[in-house]
């Protein structure tokens, strides 16, 4: 508790005796992150646009020489990005840093998920880390992926003794991937991917293993990995 006494005179005597007192609070709140761009979760962040980010702190301000910034476990110079001091002026609710930076674009694809660290310390010594996450938005895709019969039967009459997935794509072959699982997960077959024409790739699954060998009956998964993107769905082998 602290006390402060006022006493004012003016010229003809009148005067004022005054006295209140009042807490001193500890700054022991820790520093926070304020998000502008993106928030937290973000599935579309458009990587032509700089992260921004305010780190502040409710009492005396941001130490500039604590701020670390990572991202995934990678320290990033603070030469590689900017801040600007007090963004909302000498309030004492948010004293502390604008900060702003650009991801390469060449480092990243679409749909990647960059996940950005803040190790932080305040004037007085409270310490904040801080991690979060968003996703590069996907490029718009005309990719279309198509799989004729979904139930293939094994008893050798000629009749959907196997299917064919077609790809709808202008990817080159080789950048297409196509696997079969089993509902555990394991895979069972790398598929052979092959060119039908400039937009149309496919590939043809027997119900056989790696090893040729048949299957088992049960449903299984088919993956086909176009550049970045990933579509899969089940096929049902009947026996």
């Amino acid at each position: 508790n602290n006390t402060v006494q006022f006493f004012l005179a003016d010229f003809v005597g009148n005067y004022i005796d005054s006295t209140y007192s009042f807490d001193i609070i500890p700054d022991d709140f820790p520093p926070y992150l304020n998000f502008v761009y993106p928030m937290p979760g973000t599935i579309d962040f458009n990587i032509e646009n700089p992260i921004e980010i305010d780190v502040l702190d409710r009492g005396m301000g941001i130490k500039e020489e604590s701020i670390e910034f990572y991202i995934y476990n990678e320290r990033i110079a603070p030469t590689n990005y900017s801040l600007s001091s007090n963004p909302f002026g000498y309030n004492p609710d948010s004293l502390g840093f604008h900060f702003s930076y650009t991801l390469q674009k060449e480092n990243y694809y679409p749909g990647q998920q960059i996940v950005l660290r803040f190790v932080v310390e305040d004037l007085q010594g409270n310490n904040a880390d801080s991690t979060f996450s968003f996703f590069i938005a996907r490029e718009p895709s005309n990719d279309i992926v198509e799989v004729v019969p979904t139930t293939i039967t094994l008893n050798g009459d000629g009749y959907n003794d196997q299917c064919k997935i077609t790809i709808s794509s202008n990817s080159l072959k080789s950048q297409i991937v196509g696997k079969i699982f089993d509902r555990r997960g394991k895979t069972i077959k790398l598929l052979n991917v092959m060119v039908q024409d400039e937009n149309t790739k496919y590939a043809i699954w027997d119900g056989t293993d790696k090893n040729n060998l048949e299957v088992s009956g049960g449903v299984y998964i088919y993956q086909i990995k176009v550049k970045n993107k990933t579509y899969q769905g089940s096929i049902v082998v009947a026996k």
